[in-house]
């Protein structure tokens, strides 16, 4: 799943959210409340993964630019996001999946 790093410094599921920056993909679950307090997030950088397409809106026009957050599974376009929090550079793409270089 790709991550981000909130305002307050904290590690995040990745989100259409204003004031959040993607940092990776992480490497691990964590649950990062409750008793267990604040935990290390195991995550890596610069990679090629796998995405959902969110709504198909990545095409061919959308190759080797950038493509933004829709979620922390998936990824859309700055026409369709609100937040365009950079998910990465547009590698490959279909109908459903897209190819996303994700760098910190």
């Amino acid at each position: 799943a790709l991550i981000s790093k909130n305002a307050a410094g904290n590690v995040i599921p990745a989100a259409d959210t204003a004031s959040t920056a993607v940092i990776g993909v992480a490497e691990e679950q964590v649950i990062n409340s409750g008793a267990a307090g604040a935990k290390t997030v195991k995550y890596i950088t610069n990679l090629a993964v796998e995405l959902v397409n969110a709504g198909g809106a990545i095409v061919q026009a959308s190759k080797h630019g950038t493509c933004v957050v829709a979620d922390d599974q998936s990824v859309t376009t700055a026409a369709v996001a609100t937040n365009d929090i950079v998910a990465g550079k547009v590698m490959e793409f279909t109908t459903t999946a897209v190819w996303v270089f994700v760098s910190e």
